[in-house]
């Protein structure tokens, strides 16, 4: 069973930008090489002022500095475009967007936009791409709306990758693991899927990334 990281950290990212935390007390190394989390919240949950107040110039000056240590900062918002996730948007320099191949994404879709334009020029992140989510091939919505987000989006937005709807992903949430490190031996075959995704984001971004050995170990140590 995987160790509960959440139980461990005494600082996130809110006691951060608020100045309650240093960037070093909040950050958690992992066992693989390179590789920090940083929760969004810590042992103390914040007051609900604090969570849903104004944190735009917060946000870029941490990611700037989070920057300079780490090549590739990924910052996991929550669903939708407004509230905190579009503070975050004013200080990354790109977007990755996640769509499920269901019905409501078409609805999600005009929203990513929207919140894009809300940006200011100056700030806003270029699009890195799109990732089609929960992708069913025996549904045929799914794949309908799978076909009509290909026909929609800009052709250079769309990732060749896409991922589907498996079980493997309830059992990796499960232990809080990574797919490849759920079964040591033996990883989830969808597991490769993330290594396809992996290489067009490096290919995107114009970065050059070694290929280090797959050994088994621990997410945390």
């Amino acid at each position: 069973m995987a160790t509960d990281a959440s139980a461990k950290t005494k600082a996130g990212v809110f006691d951060v930008l608020t100045g309650r935390a240093s960037l070093d007390e909040a950050l958690m190394p992992t066992s693989l090489r390179g590789l920090s989390v940083m929760f969004s919240l810590g042992a103390q949950l914040p007051e609900p002022a604090v969570l849903q107040g104004e944190h735009g110039e917060a946000w870029r000056a941490l990611l700037q500095r989070v920057g300079h240590k780490f090549q590739v900062v990924v910052v996991d918002t929550p669903a939708g475009m407004l509230g905190s996730t579009q503070q975050i948007l004013a200080g990354a320099t790109h977007v990755l967007g996640v769509l499920q191949s269901e019905v409501l994404s078409q609805r999600a879709m005009g929203m990513f936009t929207y919140a894009l334009e809300a940006v200011p020029a100056a700030q806003r992140p270029a699009v890195l791409g799109i990732l089609i989510n929960m992708v069913q091939v025996r549904q045929g919505t799914s794949l309908d709306v799978l076909k009509e987000l290909g026909e929609s989006l800009p052709a250079s937005w769309i990732f060749e990758t896409t991922l589907p709807r498996h079980p493997a992903f309830l059992d990796a949430t499960r232990v809080g693991l990574p797919l490849r490190l759920v079964d040591q031996q033996h990883p989830p075959s969808v597991a490769w899927l993330f290594d396809a995704l992996a290489s067009e984001v490096v290919e995107r971004l114009g970065l050059v990334v070694a290929d280090p050995a797959r050994t088994a170990q621990r997410l945390f140590s």
